[in-house]
Order: C-alpha cells, then structure tokens, then sequence
C-alpha cells in the first residue's frame, strides 16, 4: 500500500491513539450524524480517504440492470449483481484490514488480495454516501444505508501480528504479563492458508484460543477443455496464453469466483439465444463447423466462461481495466479455431476490472478466418460453404470467393459451395498457436473425466459432471 498518510512512525501500543486521530471530512460527519452514526464509530474507518478517491462509486442498478429509480425502495436495489444488503453482508464476513506500519513487529503489510478488498470496502461506503446525499433516495432507504455504513465501518481493524494488551481466556491463572499475545491468522480450516496448516503453529488442542481470524485466501482448481489466446489485435490473437488443462486461482471469497464464471455464463447464453453467433454475418457459414462456428453445445459455453473467469481473476486489479479485447478458441490441438470474440469492455472506473467485460460479440479476423478454413480442409474429406445460411444472409459464392481472394487465402469456391486449393496443399500450413511444445497438447474428453474424478473440494470448482461433454467433444 502506498504512503498516503498511513505509514506513519508509531510507537508500541499506539493504535488506539492513531485511529482517535483519523476523522471522516466535516461534511461527511455533519450528515452521518444526523443520521445516528457518531464520531466514534465512523473513525473507525476513517482511512478509507487515504485509499481511494471519494468519488469514486459502485453504479448501484434495480434487478433488470438498470439505473435505481427515485425513491426506490432499500429492498429493490442492488449492488454488484446482488441485492446490496446481500452485497454488503458478504463484503463484512471476514475483517476489512488497513496497514498501519508493517516496519513493526506488531504490525503487518497488507497482501494485494487484502488490499484490494480494503479498497472495496471503502469504495462500497463511498457508494452509500452518495446515495445519502441523493435528494431523490427514499427517506427509510437512507436510513438503511446509514446503518449498512455502520456496520461495514466497525469492520475495519489494522493488520496486527501481535497485540500487547492481555486476552482474557478465562482463567485468572495466566493474568498478567505472561498473557498469550493475540495472533492474526486464518481460521477456517478449507482455506489455502488456514493457520493450523502453517509449519510451526500447534493445533494439537485445536486452534489456540489467541488466534483471531485475520483473512482467508482460498486457492481453487478450475479446468479447461480448449485452449485460448488473448490479445488486443483486431487481426487476429497469435499465441495461446491460456492452456487447456487445471488453472489455480486465489480468492478472498469462496463465491465470487462462482459468481463471475455464473455471469459469464448466461452472458453467454444470452448471445446464442439472441442469435449473433449462429444468426450473424461475421462467421463465415460453412456446414459441419464445430463448436462456435456451428452450433456450440453447453460445454462450450461452460468451458469458455471458465476461460473469461480465469483471465478476469488472473490479470484484475481494482481500478485497472480488463488487458484483452479479442478472445479465440482453439481446440485442443492449439491449431484450429473453434470461435472468435471481440470483448465488450466497460470503460467505467466505476465498476471493478472482473465486471467490467460487458459483453462478447462474433469476431473474424483474415488470419483467423484462413487458420479455420485451412484446418478444415487439412482434416475433412469435403469442406462446404452452408448454402441455405448463405441464402438467409443474402450473400452469393461470388461474394464469398471475392473475400477469399482479397484476404488471399488459397482457395475458392465452386458453384456448388465446396471449397478447394487453388495451391499446393501440401505447401499450405496453419501454424501452431500453443507457446511451448512441452505442454501437452491433446486434452480429450477422459481427462476432463479424470479431472472431475481427482480434484479436492468439488463444491469450490468451476466443474460440472461432464455426461454431454463427452458426447459433444470432438
């Protein structure tokens, strides 16, 4: 975390001194004191101006996604893709932790997973004073925010590694200086950090009553059946940066991974069901096509929500926008495309990075475009144009023979739609798109089986049983 008035020189013992000294903007405070929230207990979280702007709010939405109406009832808004109390019931699970001094024993820096949701929080608080100042908020909604505001801010602790003061333990024997120190660790035993599986600390009588819970990290194991390459050149993604086979990710919460590959998922959906994919003009309509270019089946879909997850979880940072603007999906041996993707991306530094990619929408790129023909005529006996989408797109073979021959791509088209080399086929090659030739490059259908069967923790994995998949999977 950077310097911003946090990092102060602080003698032993002096938390209670530094957080007295923190106090919310006079305009701020004038207005949660009309609304019972005291001096004392919004100092608690006063950091927060040090953290993030004031100004910067989550957009908060009714349950169709769009903007709350006046006068909307507390009940009828939602936050981040949930009713905001759920929201914000979730945020306040765990402790929100702020940096003090970590050159200190006693204090501790803050992990990036930490910060990042300290970050939230204050964010989250920002939002619910906006929609107080809102001349437009219903007076009882207000009311809600003011106490959901409360309660997030006595979340708010500082990272401690060790607490002078004495614990009471319940027994009057150990009184004194020979108290055990107060110690901040995870305490739930399904996290990747649970305090107990930490070379050196004793669980034999089960966790020491010291131990506090000071924030859970959570690794889960997420497969994929296809490769994809992510880029930002519209003329098509060159290298796969995302492999087939068993991704780990890290979270603060269990269900926000969850959340996401959901969301990803009916977005999904939704782009089938509105017919861009099968329906538009952008792919190229050739009969027999797999996957995306065809008729994608379900775990399609799943797989490439797994992938826009991964990505999301992996390269997001609060207040920086999704890196990636193309997405290709490739089968399993890194060759042939199986979809292509412009990624609608939210430019709102109102929204976190993870909910910011808005939508997917058909893509096809000359190089990619070659690379799926190319392969289709490498390993099928006959590749041919689909006349009757052909007709329902208004396009002629005239039309389809004039792109190949301006893309220069070294086949055409015969009247009758099957399409051919005008070259040497022997001579025409689709590069491999994998990075390394020591990954392995055939994912089937059996290991995604042996996937489902070998991964710990089912309930915390994007992974579905897979009976249609081995049906659909080529």
């Amino acid at each position: 975390m950077k310097d911003k008035g946090l990092k102060i020189i602080l003698e032993q013992n002096q938390i209670i001194n530094y957080i007295n000294n923190q106090v919310q903007s006079q305009d701020v405070q004038d207005m949660l004191s009309q609304l019972d929230v005291t001096i004392e207990e919004s100092k608690n979280c006063a950091v927060c101006k040090n953290l993030v702007n004031s100004s910067t709010i989550y957009p908060l939405d009714d349950k169709d996604g769009n903007d709350v109406p006046d006068g909307a009832l507390w009940g009828d808004i939602y936050l981040q893709g949930d009713k905001i109390e759920k929201t914000i019931k979730n945020l306040i699970e765990d402790d929100i932790l702020f940096e003090v001094d970590s050159s200190m024993p006693e204090y501790r820096a803050l992990t990036s997973s930490e910060e990042k949701n300290t970050k939230k929080a204050c964010k989250t608080q920002n939002t619910l004073i906006d929609f107080i100042k809102d001349t437009n908020s219903n007076t009882d909604a207000i009311k809600q925010a003011a106490k959901w505001w409360k309660k997030i801010c006595a979340k708010f602790k500082p990272k401690l590694k060790v607490i002078t003061p004495p614990v009471n333990t319940g027994s009057t024997q150990n009184q004194g200086s020979g108290d055990p120190i107060i110690i901040y660790g995870c305490t739930d035993p399904t996290a990747s950090n649970y305090w107990c599986d930490i070379d050196g600390n004793d669980c034999t009588g089960g966790i020491p009553v010291n131990v506090r819970d000071g924030g859970c990290e959570y690794k889960q194991k997420i497969p994929l059946v296809y490769n994809y390459a992510f880029c930002n050149d519209s003329k098509g993604c060159d290298k796969i940066n995302l492999d087939a086979g068993t991704h780990n990710i890290t979270t603060l919460n269990k269900k926000s991974v969850k959340k996401m590959y959901n969301d990803y998922k009916e977005m999904l959906n939704g782009l089938i069901e509105n017919d861009m994919v099968a329906g538009g003009r952008v792919f190229l309509p050739i009969e027999n096509s797999d996957s995306f270019y065809g008729e994608p089946s379900e775990g399609d879909v799943k797989d490439l929500a797994r992938a826009l997850t991964i990505q999301a979880k992996n390269t997001c940072q609060d207040y920086v926008s999704f890196p990636y603007e193309y997405v290709t999906m490739y089968g399993g041996d890194g060759i042939t495309p199986l979809g292509q993707f412009k990624i609608e991306v939210s430019k709102s530094k109102e929204v976190s990075c993870t909910d910011r990619i808005e939508s997917l929408t058909p893509w096809a790129s000359r190089k990619t475009t070659r690379d799926r023909v190319i392969s289709m005529l490498q390993n099928q006996t006959t590749v041919k144009l689909d006349l009757e989408k052909l007709e329902r797109y208004q396009l002629t073979i005239d039309a389809i023979n004039n792109l190949f021959s301006g893309w220069g791509m070294p086949v055409y088209a015969s009247n009758d739609g099957v399409i051919k080399y005008t070259g040497n086929k022997e001579q025409t090659k689709v590069n491999n798109k994998k990075q390394s030739n020591t990954k392995e490059t055939d994912f089937n259908p059996q290991q995604y089986q042996n996937l489902y069967n070998s991964i710990d923790g089912l309930s915390n994995v994007l992974l579905e049983e897979p009976q249609g998949l081995i049906k659909t999977l080529k």
